[in-house]
């Protein structure tokens, strides 16, 4: 019997995945990672550039592997009403503030359009609503506060237990009080799968 594409493991992609998306693992060093999984061992690989590489999770639709000191690898799959599961990978920098990348992809491992997945939602328009002017707050304290947050980052988490995407804006560099300042006018914004799209 032929398997459909969409029904491939989150395992199966992972071992499968193009080398070019993290080119110091490739499929040897992928598939260790799972087989220390498998045999219930520390899953650690020195990557072809000699540093340790770290698969922290796997279950059947998520996984995280922590790349190296700055960089972290997510993936989780989402079952699609039409068969057609979608990959999401994040790719999250620490240098040293966060930064994402996000990426989706067929069972096949083809680049989907982002916007597609998000209805009506303008992504690069997403960090001017990441922050929420607190009751409590002039507007003046507000704007000025706003100004601090340069260059606006974005990064992003998958949730293990959960079908969903998180953006959060990042504090660049800035000192401790300014940090404190910020974080005071952050918010989070959650989007959740249904089946076809984001929202």
């Amino acid at each position: 019997m032929t398997m459909t594409v969409s029904a491939k493991s989150l395992r199966q992609l992972w071992i499968d995945m193009p080398d070019s998306i993290v080119p110091y693992l490739n499929k040897n060093l992928r598939t260790e990672f799972v087989d220390f999984v498998d045999m219930k061992v520390k899953a650690d690989v020195k990557n072809l550039f000699d540093q340790n590489s770290r698969m922290d999770t796997l279950t059947n639709d998520y996984l995280k592997v922590t790349l190296n000191e700055s960089a972290t690898l997510e993936m989780k799959l989402f079952s699609s009403s039409d068969g057609k599961d979608v990959l999401c990978l994040v790719k999250t920098f620490s240098a040293p503030e966060k930064e994402s990348e996000l990426v989706f992809f067929d069972s096949s491992w083809n680049q989907l359009n982002t916007s597609d997945l998000f209805s009506g939602v303008q992504l690069d328009k997403l960090p001017g609503q990441l922050v929420q002017k607190p009751d409590t707050m002039s507007q003046e304290r507000f704007e000025k506060l706003k100004i601090l947050i340069e260059p606006e980052m974005t990064w992003n988490e998958l949730n293990i237990g959960e079908n969903s995407i998180t953006f959060n804006l990042a504090t660049p560099l800035m000192s401790n009080d300014d940090k404190k300042a910020v974080d005071t006018i952050l918010v989070q914004r959650k989007f959740k799968w249904n089946g076809k799209t984001f929202n």
